[in-house]
């Protein structure tokens, strides 16, 4: 869910051509800001924004201290990348196994026959 990766990558939302850090993009969002944001201190960001420990909101201020500054695109275009040989060791294992499994059923047919 979102709400995860947000968390785990510690980010909050993504820069868009609408707004200039990433956190501003929750403005938008009816379900946590239902009526008209009237700035930004009264924006609300979900709780997997704030850090650990922390809520982003005191007295309807958003704290913006208090809220991951990472942008949840940039951060997890970098946890692939970081992660993209292992991704393929284990993508190349499981081919191999099914290769393997594919001799091994054309070997028993032809027992079989």
């Amino acid at each position: 869910s979102w709400d995860q990766t947000q968390s785990e990558l510690e980010c909050c939302g993504m820069v868009t051509e609408q707004v200039e850090q990433s956190w501003h993009i929750w403005r938008f969002n009816t379900a946590i800001n239902p009526g008209p944001a009237l700035s930004l201190e009264t924006t609300r960001v979900p709780s997997s924004c704030c850090r650990q420990g922390a809520g982003c909101v005191v007295n309807n201020q958003t704290k913006v201290e208090l809220i991951w500054p990472g942008d949840c695109y940039v951060r997890g275009r970098q946890f692939l990348e970081s992660h993209s040989q292992v991704m393929a060791v284990v993508n190349l294992c499981v081919a191999i196994v099914m290769v393997v499994g594919v001799l091994l059923a054309v070997v028993l047919f032809r027992r079989i026959r």
